[in-house]
């Protein structure tokens, strides 16, 4: 009798916490992708789609108001190994970090992975300052880049700080990637782009791909992520079908003590 008791409690058990863990991390994933912007880890930068085979420029830009009200990059050399974890990548004469999470995303990383591949072996020509110039309103006209929630960060949300690589493809074609992170839009909440153009025939520019996702500069971002909240789910989840199952049992004994005897 005991050996059923204890079988008929494991089974309430099971479908109490089997479906529960399911959907709590299903659940975690789906809260991810909608406040990370990806599902289990930020997404990689665009580069398979370019085909590289020469790169033609490599320029560390950051975004500049005008006193018109429009925003355009400028040259800004200090984003180059301007943090202590982004490491000299051999003798090409750059810096770079892999690192990117929910508390941070370097631009950088894209260097990284040229590196990697062999292909970044040297400095590299800057971008000239005529195509700089119309760079900042053709990623504007993509409206990727994230509205301000309030005024309060109407000003922060327009600026941008990251990498513009040229590259030529296999067939000929001319690519431009920009990886930036952008100005805070929300209470410590910040934005991260991969852009990638090609440039047409007529010197236009062409979306081709591009990554968004979120980071937060808070000190718990690691909380919210999907794996964290679904661990915290699930010991939730124990406790209560526990519980339950021995609420349950409780009520089952009181009602056989309470039959009355035949």
């Amino acid at each position: 009798m005991q050996n059923r008791g204890f079988q008929w409690q494991l089974r309430r058990f099971l479908l109490l916490f089997v479906p529960f863990a399911g959907l709590s991390g299903l659940a975690s994933i789906a809260f991810a992708r909608f406040y990370w912007g990806y599902f289990f880890q930020p997404p990689p930068v665009p580069l398979e789609a370019m085909e590289i085979e020469a790169i033609e420029s490599i320029t560390p830009v950051s975004s500049l108001e005008t006193t018109n009200d429009r925003s355009v990059f400028q040259v800004d050399p200090a984003i180059l190994c301007d943090r202590n974890y982004q490491e000299p990548l051999g003798n090409s004469g750059y810096c770079g970090s892999s690192k990117c999470n929910s508390e941070y995303c370097d631009p950088t990383r894209g260097l990284v992975e040229l590196f990697d591949r062999g292909t970044l072996t040297a400095i590299e020509p800057q971008m000239s300052l005529a195509q700089l110039a119309t760079l900042y309103d053709a990623i504007e006209a993509t409206q990727l880049l994230s509205t301000p929630e309030s005024e309060v960060y109407e000003d922060q949300a327009k600026l941008l700080q990251g990498i513009v690589i040229e590259a030529i493809a296999n067939n000929g074609r001319e690519f431009i990637l920009v990886s930036a992170t952008g100005g805070q839009f929300s209470n410590d909440r910040y934005p991260y782009y991969d852009v990638l153009f090609v440039r047409n025939d007529d010197n236009s520019l062409q979306l081709v791909d591009s990554n968004k996702f979120f980071y937060e500069i808070a000190g718990f971002e690691g909380i919210l992520e999907w794996h964290t909240m679904w661990s915290v789910l699930l010991v939730v989840g124990l406790v209560l079908s526990i519980v339950f199952v021995g609420i349950l049992d409780l009520v089952g004994r009181s009602s056989q003590a309470r039959r009355p005897l035949s």
